[in-house]
């Protein structure tokens, strides 16, 4: 079963804005997969804990747009993914 926490070697769980943006820089990670990652995190767990209360219905268009835009000219900013 493909687990998307952990894709490409790179676990979100175990993460932090420094290591993300690290991964973008070498590749091994997109705003997209990194969405899907938080986004199957939230629907494997938000039953449990009632925590997410709305999710942005435009997450992974957002995502695609933060890649094409890092592609272009690096980080949008300091918390770009």
């Amino acid at each position: 079963m493909h687990d998307p926490t952990t894709d490409g070697g790179f676990d979100v769980t175990e993460t932090d804005i420094a290591g993300i943006h690290a991964a973008f820089e070498s590749s091994a990670l997109t705003a997209e997969r990194l969405t899907a990652a938080y986004v199957a995190r939230i629907d494997e767990y938000d039953d449990t804990l009632d925590a997410v209360l709305t999710l942005n219905e435009d997450a992974e268009e957002r995502a695609r747009e933060l890649d094409r835009r890092f592609e272009a000219a690096g980080f949008v900013g300091p918390l770009h993914g």
